[in-house]
């Protein structure tokens, strides 16, 4: 009967370690670079809702960015068939610190330019603060609104 427990608690152990293990996986990998320039947006994918995002200085992707903080940001619309709705935290996300984006300076369109504004806070939290954002987005053409979701990440200090 001993035998028969632990080889029920071996097989539930295998079976959690081979369902949750993976999801791990499914972690945002941080592998972004510093933030150096404007974030370019360049290109677009209405079948995943996706953005091209580009590090204007670097030529580096910007979908994942590490960034400092009161860093000002800007994002920049390049994809002529686009229009940028909105730019915004996510509140869905609820990791996301409210004070990332400076309470005076929270993501904003310039004027009626294709350019978007903001700086990055001064959150209380010195620890690493992972920050999901969306772009919501339409062609100019008509349809509906798309959401991409990419991240920025405030190391301590």
């Amino acid at each position: 009967m001993e035998k028969s427990i632990r080889f029920i608690a071996m097989l539930a152990a295998c079976f959690v370690i081979y369902t949750f293990l993976p999801s791990c996986k499914n972690r945002p990998n941080f592998t972004g670079k510093k933030l150096a320039g404007a974030i370019f947006i360049t290109g677009y994918d209405t079948s995943d809702s996706s953005l091209t995002l580009i590090d204007s200085a670097t030529k580096n992707n910007a979908t994942y960015v590490l960034v400092s903080r009161t860093q000002p940001i800007s994002w920049v619309n390049k994809a002529s068939k686009i229009e940028i709705l909105e730019i915004a935290a996510d509140p869905q996300y609820h990791p996301n610190d409210p004070a990332f984006f400076s309470p005076t300076d929270v993501p904003h369109r310039i004027g009626n330019s294709p350019r978007w504004s903001a700086a990055i806070g001064s959150p209380a939290n010195n620890g690493i603060l992972i920050e999901k954002y969306y772009i919501k987005w339409k062609l100019k053409t008509g349809g509906p609104d798309y959401s991409f979701d990419p991240l920025m990440q405030l190391n301590p200090q």
